[in-house]
């Protein structure tokens, strides 16, 4: 079967949770007999055009127009049985899956749901009309989808509950997941965990929090730093080390330095994917301190499972996917969402007691084996291609 898969193009140094999955994806089903597979991105393309020009709307609507118009023009030659489209609900790929007059199957991969992601001010304050918008095109992007993927539970329930049966039928769950291999590497790097917190300023017998995440309310990073007073004054040897950057990033500066907990906080900022795994080696415990913020919810953190990979214990709030691999006790710890308090006693009590944390990370891992490599997500892909090709056998329009 030929798949023609559209999105984020991976950089070499993958650095958010898109590029992540997307990357892992190609990886493994290119290695698929019976798939000949196609990657293309407006950002950079492997098909031969680099430029792009593009329709750009008020706020945050942009149609890279000449990339379309070759994509469309590219379709007809290649004639994929599958066009599989990854990002959030509406964006520029998704004007391709909603408009294209090609008979293909629609595969759509939902990373975010763009109008909830509006209402909880991920893209600052939009007009009603934007928002209405949103809602209209990713409405219609569901409907054009002969399969919609979705990352957890929660988001399957929160499209059919939307949308209604019609589209909540055909909806399926698949999980991000885990390159074990890229695990293996890192934990190999000989000296790796001195190196590591002598590059960033933290002295070897620190007790290291450490988060990954994008600066953005629904992430959490407040909660974190607000237990952080408590947290060094009971163990002075606590340090919280945060990567990502984002709308909040310097407010959180502020309020580490209102707090007085500035010395023992350090911001990394963006770092490629390679570098969060080493500091996940590094690290001590992974806090994912993610909240319900305006209604968007925690999908299913790649950041989480590649520290549970790692054997290292989690502390995780109750909220969205995390719900779906967290066992409290058993292969994690969870808390309430926007607690420090919780955060606070959870660090503590792991602080003390090396014999769970390393309880709590040896299941961690077992379970990221059994149940959330990238091998078993591309399986899982498969298997949806297998079943749409089957119904009818479609071809492209010519």
């Amino acid at each position: 079967m030929k798949v023609l898969m559209v999105g984020e193009r991976p950089k070499r140094d993958v650095d958010n949770g898109l590029e992540n999955h997307i990357k892992n994806l190609l990886d493994n089903l290119q290695n698929t007999e019976d798939v000949d597979i196609l990657f293309s991105s407006f950002l950079k393309s492997e098909i031969p055009w680099e430029k792009r020009t593009s329709l750009s709307f008020k706020i945050s609507f942009d149609i890279p127009v000449r990339y379309l118009l070759s994509l469309s023009a590219f379709t007809r030659k290649f004639r994929p049985d599958i066009l599989h489209v990854h990002g959030c609900s509406v964006s520029p790929y998704t004007y391709f899956q909603i408009f294209s007059p090609f008979d293909f199957k629609r595969v759509l991969t939902v990373h975010g749901i763009t109008s909830q992601e509006a209402k909880g001010g991920n893209y600052g304050e939009l007009p009603r009309m934007m928002s209405f918008l949103y809602e209209l095109l990713e409405k219609y992007a569901y409907r054009r989808a002969d399969r919609i993927i979705v990352l957890n539970n929660g988001k399957k329930k929160w499209i059919s509950e939307r949308h209604g049966k019609r589209i909540g039928d055909k909806t399926v769950v698949i999980n991000n997941g885990v390159n074990m291999d890229t695990i293996a590497e890192i934990s190999a790097i000989e000296g790796l965990r001195e190196k590591q917190r002598s590059e960033i300023g933290v002295p070897n017998d620190s007790f290291v929090i450490f988060l990954a995440k994008g600066f953005v309310h629904c992430n959490g990073q407040e909660y974190l730093i607000r237990a952080m007073p408590d947290l060094v004054r009971s163990r002075e040897d606590i340090k919280l080390v945060l990567a990502g950057d984002g709308p909040t990033m310097k407010p959180m500066k502020k309020l580490s330095e209102e707090l007085g907990v500035a010395s023992s906080i350090r911001f990394l900022g963006t770092i490629p994917n390679t570098e969060v795994l080493k500091q996940v080696f590094a690290s001590d415990v992974m806090v994912l301190p993610s909240t319900r913020h305006g209604g968007v919810e925690e999908g299913f953190s790649i950041f989480l499972l590649e520290s549970m990979a790692m054997g290292k214990p989690v502390v995780v709030t109750r909220v969205g996917g995390s719900l779906e691999c967290i066992v409290d006790g058993q292969n994690g710890l969870l808390i309430p969402e926007e607690d420090s308090g919780a955060i606070v006693s959870s660090i503590l009590r792991l602080h003390d007691d090396s014999e769970l944390r390393e309880r709590l990370g040896r299941r961690a891992r077992t379970d990221v084996i059994e149940r959330w490599t990238w091998q078993k997500n591309a399986e899982s892909v498969h298997r949806e291609y297998l079943k749409l090709i089957s119904q009818d056998g479609s071809r492209t329009a010519t």
